[in-house]
């Protein structure tokens, strides 16, 4: 079992533009699909997040721990500091396949689309927070 994690804190990425870069090469390594290059996930870390905030990146629960309720209870850390931060909702951008569980969550979808850099079919959802 890993360690509590002291000292964490849930913060805006806006509020830190000069983790832009490093956001998007984190993205990049673990969705990149083959692409040589991360200035695209770089680019689309600051600017996807425009009027939509705060946003879920990145969230995975290993393969042998999924269905123990660890994804659920980690979605409702990051709703209650989102709250807390003074937020009425929250968003993630996932795979039509992961879209299902966020449903089951209480999460809304409220868009679909391509990732224009990888053609892969993605899906918005939202979800109020208990501000």
């Amino acid at each position: 079992m890993a360690p509590s994690p002291e000292g964490l804190r849930v913060d805006q990425l806006a509020d830190h533009p000069e983790l832009f870069r490093q956001v998007g090469i984190l993205r990049w390594k673990e969705w990149a699909y083959g692409q040589d290059d991360p200035a695209r996930f770089i680019e689309v870390s600051d600017a996807e997040r425009a009027g939509r905030t705060p946003w879920i990146l990145g969230m995975v629960v290993a393969r042998e721990a999924r269905m123990l309720g660890i994804g659920r209870r980690l979605l409702e850390g990051v709703q209650d500091a989102a709250g807390t931060l003074g937020h009425r909702q929250s968003w993630v951008a996932t795979s039509e396949e992961a879209a299902g569980f966020y449903q089951k969550c209480g999460w809304e979808p409220v868009e679909q689309l391509r990732l224009e850099s990888t053609g892969i079919p993605t899906t918005i959802l939202v979800k109020p927070t208990t501000v």
